[in-house]
């Protein structure tokens, strides 16, 4: 069953809102197995874009300079994602990117994918680890990023007490 695209909406993800991060994507058609449905790795890859995207906005460094100029890197140490409704080709995903946790050397963020009639498809929880690279060993947050990931949790948590229930 092929949904109608949305013209309006940029094939590339691009970022709706900063608090909570939003990315927003269309699925293609190579998103998709025969069936005519997102394949299911697909669903990591939403999710880890989404979150280096999110990285990048929050620390403002990218993955790749993390490594090229600082010597770390930023591993998934946990990742899981509950299906909860198909995608299809043309449908517009929202990734919601959410604060779950932080300790001394991992952050973990929780993902909601949603269609664009707000339907929940899936969700995602994924932890990374800072990582010295020449060691592969875990290694502290460094200090300005804590902050800002701190900061960023701090938003989130004030806007949703700020909503009605």
């Amino acid at each position: 069953m092929m949904r109608a695209m949305n013209e309006d909406t940029a094939t590339a993800p691009v970022i709706v809102s900063h608090i909570p991060m939003i990315m927003r994507r269309r699925i293609r058609w190579g998103d998709c197995d025969p069936a005519g449905i997102v394949y299911t790795p697909r669903f990591t890859h939403f999710c880890v874009e989404a979150m280096e995207t999110w990285f990048g906005e929050i620390t403002g460094t990218s993955w790749y300079r993390l490594g090229r100029d600082m010597g770390l890197g930023t591993p998934l140490v946990h990742s899981e994602i509950a299906y909860k409704h198909p995608l299809w080709p043309g449908d517009v995903l929202d990734v919601t990117i959410l604060p779950e946790r932080l300790s001394r050397a991992t952050f973990g963020l929780k993902f909601e994918g949603r269609n664009g009639g707000g339907e929940l498809c899936f969700t995602g929880h994924f932890v990374a680890a800072f990582i010295k690279k020449a060691t592969m060993k875990a290694t502290g947050i460094p200090a300005d990023f804590r902050t800002r990931m701190e900061a960023y949790a701090q938003a989130v948590a004030t806007l949703s007490a700020e909503k009605p229930s």
